[in-house]
């Protein structure tokens, strides 16, 4: 019951932070062209297509495993960090390309961080690398 109430709270907690950073995005970038509706759609499906074989193979690995719960929900937290960035440091670079940029190589390096550090939970938890 405890897990149960702590995976709730992380949800709520996590949840509210990207409701923040959809927040600053709608209200500093509007978008206006229908093009750019059509792109963020795809972007947003492609996002979704994506993730969903990430998500069968680290759930799979989570059933025959006991993951460790404190970093199932730690980890994330990692890619909060060039989110907080990049909002208070947009308005530096007037939200241009260096900025864009700058965002970018934070956010590669926090989910190629994170992915090594869930691939190795997930070896571990079932005793062995992973195909």
């Amino acid at each position: 019951m405890r897990n149960l109430w702590s995976a709730h709270a992380f949800t709520l907690h996590y949840g509210f932070f990207h409701l923040g950073y959809l927040a600053f995005l709608v209200a500093e970038h509007s978008v206006h062209v229908p093009l750019e509706v059509i792109a963020l759609a795809a972007c947003g499906l492609g996002f979704l297509f994506s993730q969903r074989r990430t998500f069968d193979v680290q759930h799979a690995a989570d059933v025959r495993g006991r993951p460790n719960l404190g970093a199932l929900m730690f980890l994330p937290y990692l890619r909060i960090i060039p989110m907080h960035l990049g909002v208070i440091f947009a308005g530096e670079f007037a939200g241009g390309a260096a900025s864009l940029v700058i965002f970018v190589i934070l956010k590669t390096f926090a989910d190629l961080g994170l992915d090594h550090a869930d691939r190795r939970m997930a070896e571990k938890a079932v005793g062995g690398p992973r195909s």
